[in-house]
């Protein structure tokens, strides 16, 4: 078992390029100067630094009739966001790496990341009372060398059969983890070029901030009770100070990824640590459970690629 935080951080984004707020426009492309461009002659966005062709995937396990499409030729009624207060469920594509789907699936957990990552997402929202605003062009915010870097991609996204090939969002119409995994791969040359990263690396480059991974079984942690309670003292100071959270079980082959343990925890997913707090039984149904204890030391998990599915029951 792993567990993994990103303490937040940044920094202030010095160098070459600053635009608005501190922040280098990644390939020089500033965001508001081509959105005026294109809304004045009613064009949509074309990225030329990372064109919609199939080599930007970059693998030879391409399906063969592969087509680029704008999210409004997807689906109906698209959306950044369809509901930006619940809309914590990213599902992997065929092309998706498991630890991108992780990464943006913690993201969608803690808003004020989130909110940063994706800035001032109301105004790239889709607004079907102004169409005229639509130009197919969005940005977002990615920390990388030491420097918050701001990333435009246009919304031309590989689809077969209608079918997104990357990220999804918990609904059809739900665009967002698609475009900022789009963002992703832009600042890494490819899709494919993300299958060589990790899941603390995503987090260093969503918070800007510094990541540590902690092997729970190499360090024999069950097997010692004060270093159990120094782990759980650590994890109530670092969710104090906001830090970013996470937990996984290591899947040690591609095929054991989403398998689920005897508690229920699917392996190779990363969970989001949403609370830890040390709980008065006394004050829960939870005291006949734990027979002669007061307190127990509990840390509550999230799977947002999993929501609404219950753990298997015990006769399954």
């Amino acid at each position: 078992m792993d567990a993994l935080r990103s303490v937040l951080g940044g920094g202030d984004g010095s160098g070459g390029g600053i635009i608005g707020g501190g922040y280098t426009a990644y390939k020089k492309q500033d965001f508001a100067e081509l959105k005026r461009h294109h809304r004045e002659e009613h064009t949509l966005f074309i990225d030329p630094t990372f064109p919609a062709i199939d080599s930007i995937i970059g693998t030879s396990s391409m399906p063969p009739n592969i087509q680029w499409k704008r999210p409004p030729d997807i689906c109906a009624n698209p959306r950044l966001f369809s509901d930006i207060e619940k809309s914590q469920i990213v599902r992997p594509g065929e092309f998706s790496c498991n630890w991108i789907v992780s990464a943006c699936a913690v993201l969608s957990g803690v808003h004020e990341i989130r909110n940063k990552v994706i800035p001032d997402y109301w105004e790239q929202e889709w607004d079907a009372a102004r169409p005229e605003q639509y130009c197919g062009l969005f940005h977002f915010r990615l920390w990388r060398f030491g420097q918050w870097l701001d990333v435009v991609v246009d919304d031309l996204l590989p689809t077969v059969d209608n079918t997104l090939l990357t990220l999804q969002g918990g609904l059809e119409n739900e665009f967002w983890p698609a475009l900022v995994e789009k963002a992703y791969a832009k600042l890494h040359g490819s899709y494919d070029a993300l299958r060589e990263g990790h899941l603390s690396d995503a987090l260093v480059d969503f918070t800007g901030g510094v990541s540590e991974v902690i092997d729970l079984q190499a360090e024999e942690y069950s097997s010692h009770e004060d270093k159990r309670r120094e782990f759980f003292e650590m994890l109530l100071s670092e969710m104090a100070h906001h830090s970013l959270l996470c937990f996984s079980v290591i899947a040690p082959l591609p095929s054991d990824i989403g398998t689920r343990t005897s508690l229920g925890i699917n392996k190779g997913h990363a969970y989001h640590v949403t609370d830890v707090r040390r709980i008065h039984l006394a004050e829960t149904n939870l005291r006949n459970l734990f027979k002669g204890r007061h307190k127990a030391a509990m840390v509550r998990l999230r799977d947002p690629r999993d929501e609404g599915r219950r753990p298997p029951s015990a006769d399954r």
